[in-house]
């Protein structure tokens, strides 16, 4: 039977275990790069320029696919991008909110505030640096939640 991650487990094992990037011999390395002697994690905006290419996405639907991806990871390579903390209204990562800032820093994301959501949308066509696995594991994320609304979203974090 399936059940909440957060009722079930209190804190899954695997939130808080940082990915690092796939390469083809099997090895992790962690790319960063420095922008106004800022250290600027490579991959991570690489995972959310790979998400935004779909096209303008509040904040709140984009930390909820950028969760189920990492989930996905996990599952399949046991480590995630993030860092999560599993709150009432679902998972959160201060990592995603730092990125985007310094992506906007970069100029590669814009944000603007509209209603009662903030919405990122991609200011470059940058491609997204990523191992082929991590496409993978995120397009089937994506082709399986992106169109779906955020209320189906905020129901999906089971086991």
């Amino acid at each position: 039977m399936a059940t909440c991650l957060q009722t079930a487990l209190g804190r899954p094992p695997w939130l808080g275990r940082p990915l690092q990037r796939l390469t083809q011999s099997g090895r992790f390395f962690i790319p960063k790069i420095y922008i106004h002697d800022v250290m600027f994690d490579a991959y991570k905006a690489d995972l959310i320029r790979y998400v935004l290419r779909r096209g303008p996405m509040a904040r709140t639907k984009l930390m909820k696919l950028l969760f189920l991806i990492d989930r996905e990871l996990h599952r399949r390579y046991g480590a995630t991008a993030f860092r999560w903390k599993m709150y009432k209204y679902g998972p959160f990562s201060r990592e995603v909110l730092d990125t985007l800032d310094d992506m906007e820093i970069y100029g590669s994301v814009v944000s603007r505030a509209e209603e009662d959501a903030i919405i990122y949308e991609l200011a470059s066509t940058a491609p997204a640096d990523l191992p082929q696995e991590v496409k993978e594991a995120a397009d089937q994320v994506l082709e399986t939640w992106a169109g779906r609304g955020l209320d189906e979203l905020s129901r999906t974090y089971i086991t």
